[in-house]
């Protein structure tokens, strides 16, 4: 099994294994990896469909053309504050659709965006450390947000802004913690047994 943690595909960034899926009828497994994708949100993907390409964001990439196209506030995907405003979007996403890949872990348990609209958001995250950065930014070094307790909801209290590296790693660490019951938060040495 080829180690993935670490590694960047498109727009995300591998932090962790995750359980492995049973395919063909139960003969094989597939790997699957925990990813953190630029904007923010967590998604699990198989080695398989990371390596070929097939998956490079959460679904972001996606929601952009919608959201480019039903955009009436005038932070357009095509000028600076797109990022933020994608930001602000999945953030919804996350807290308020029931279809949405990983809304158990946010909305469902009762996780929710405080911020009143988009407008108090942008206004919010300027005022907070939010700033434009140039595009050639690396990655890690991209800002994200963070709720500082994870058992509340987006709001100004609970949300700060920190790189995109730091955020994988408290994502990293607050996953083996819940998966192992390691308070430490660092990750138990277990024997790779799964195939590609």
């Amino acid at each position: 099994m080829i180690n993935e943690i670490g590694n960047t595909y498109g727009r995300l960034t591998v932090v962790s294994k995750a359980k492995s899926k049973v395919t063909n009828g139960g003969k094989s497994r597939l790997a699957m990896w925990v990813c953190v994708c630029e904007c923010g949100m967590t998604v699990t993907v198989s080695g398989h469909d990371l390596r070929r390409g097939n998956t490079q964001s959460c679904g972001c990439m996606r929601r952009e053309h919608l959201l480019e196209a039903n955009t009436t506030h005038g932070d357009s995907m095509r000028n600076r504050f797109a990022r933020l405003y994608r930001i602000w979007a999945n953030i919804n996403t996350r807290c308020s659709n029931p279809n949405f890949v990983e809304f158990e872990s946010y909305g469902g348990k009762g996780i929710k965006n405080e911020f009143e609209s988009y407008p108090a958001f942008k206004e919010w995250a300027y005022a907070n450390g939010y700033y434009d950065q140039p595009e050639d930014t690396p990655k890690r070094e991209m800002l994200s947000i963070d709720r500082i307790d994870p058992s509340k909801g987006y709001s100004p209290e609970n949300c700060r802004w920190i790189s995109h590296g730091e955020n994988a790693k408290r994502r990293n660490v607050d996953y083996w913690s819940k998966q192992h019951g390691n308070p430490s938060g660092s990750p138990k040495r277990t024997r790779a047994t799964t195939t590609e």
